[in-house]
C-alpha cells in the first residue's frame, strides 16, 4: 500500500497544501510553500534521527553571543 499523498495539512493554519508545488528538500521530503499563511515546512517531517542530525548540539553555536531566552525562544 502507497503512503503517497497528494495533499498535506499545514503545520500553521491547517489548509491543505499540494505536494506537487514543493521543491525536492531531503529524499522523499520536500519543502512546501503554503499560499494561505505563506508558511514554508518540510512534509513529509523527516524522522527524529534525521532531525537530530541537522540539529545537532552545535546547531546554535552561531548565535552564542544572544541572549539565552533569545535562543531558546527560536
Amino acid at each position: 500500500m502507497s503512503t503517497y499523498r497528494s495533499c498535506v495539512p499545514c503545520p500553521a493554519c491547517g489548509i491543505d497544501v499540494g505536494m506537487g508545488a514543493g521543491r525536492i528538500a531531503y529524499g522523499a521530503s520536500r519543502y512546501l510553500h503554503c499560499s494561505a499563511c505563506q508558511s514554508e515546512f518540510l512534509a513529509p517531517q523527516p524522522d527524529d534521527a534525521r532531525l537530530a542530525a541537522i540539529y545537532g548540539p552545535d546547531y546554535y553555536h552561531a548565535w552564542h553571543w544572544e541572549d539565552a531566552r533569545v535562543v531558546r525562544d527560536m
